[in-house]
């Protein structure tokens, strides 16, 4: 149950759950699999950031910038995680994003390689190497169209 506080005019109002905010480069397949993770309890907010971000760097900026425009509220316990694949990301890149959430206090949460593998191991083991994410998607593609 919420804490509860005490408004001016004596009425009790519950506090609100705090809110997890995802910022993903990808615009399909992470918001699919994070919007499972929503109850009642546990509020996530996926904001889905266009595809010229997909450096970690600039995501993480990119991330700032949005949450610029959003209701966010650390202090009441609202937490923001930057998504994103390992991929095309040079060590630098991955070391700058990382100075950079610590700076915002966000969090930084990547797949190696891509997020597409990592749902992908959610329907079947995968012991053969994918070359790349658009490899992911075409087996997970294939593995959802037998179900």
């Amino acid at each position: 149950m919420g804490r509860i506080k005490e408004l001016d005019r004596g009425k009790v109002k519950r506090k609100r759950n705090p809110v997890v905010y995802l910022i993903c480069e990808g615009s399909e397949t992470e918001v699919r699999y994070f919007k499972r993770f929503r109850s009642r309890g546990c509020h996530i907010d996926i904001i889905p950031i266009t595809s010229q971000y997909k450096a970690a760097d600039k995501l993480v900026q990119k991330a700032r910038a949005t949450m610029g425009h959003q209701p966010y509220y650390p202090k009441d316990g609202d937490v923001i995680w930057c998504v994103f694949d390992r991929d095309d990301n040079t060590d630098e890149m991955l070391r700058r994003a990382g100075q950079l959430a610590e700076k915002e206090g966000y969090f930084l949460a990547y797949s190696n390689p891509a997020f597409e593998l990592w749902y992908l191991l959610h329907f079947q083991e995968q012991t053969v190497p994918l070359a790349d994410c658009n490899a992911a998607i075409r087996q997970l593609k294939q593995t959802i169209d037998k179900s």
